[in-house]
């Protein structure tokens, strides 16, 4: 049963419904990440999503040198997955060079076995940031 008719059965009752409160789970160790000295010391990469004239949605990968600001790559297409973000970056990579570390979000594409196998045959560390903090990106 859904939720919304279980609170109308309550309603036309006249039963409280009760509210579980959600469980705080215990907080990791803030440790914010020093500011970058060298170009290709630390990438961030995130999507960005918009609606084309007819409806269809497409996606862009964007990714950026937390050093001089200068976004390396956006790559729009309908579907990105794990291996084109892996093919994407080696693109960048070929162009530029490396980078010591890639702060990600927690989606599928960035926690694939591609990107996770790339990142460790060139030594590239990948920092996930805690679900629902998009503002450590930076």
């Amino acid at each position: 049963m859904n939720r919304k008719r279980v609170h109308r059965i309550y309603r036309e009752e006249g039963l409280m419904v009760r509210l579980t409160r959600r469980r705080k789970r215990a907080s990791h160790l803030r440790v914010v990440p020093p500011q970058p000295r060298q170009l290709n010391e630390r990438w961030s990469m995130d999507f960005v999503a918009d609606t084309l004239l007819g409806g269809r949605r497409f996606r862009a990968l964007t990714v950026v040198d937390n050093y001089s600001r200068h976004s390396q790559i956006i790559k729009p297409d309908f579907t990105l997955t794990g291996m084109k973000v892996v093919a994407a970056l080696e693109r960048v990579a070929r162009r530029s060079g490396y980078p010591q570390m890639i702060t990600v979000d927690n989606g599928c594409e960035f926690a694939s076995k591609g990107l996770d196998a790339w990142a460790y045959n060139h030594g590239v560390k990948l920092d996930f940031i805690r679900p629902g903090t998009p503002w450590r990106m930076r």
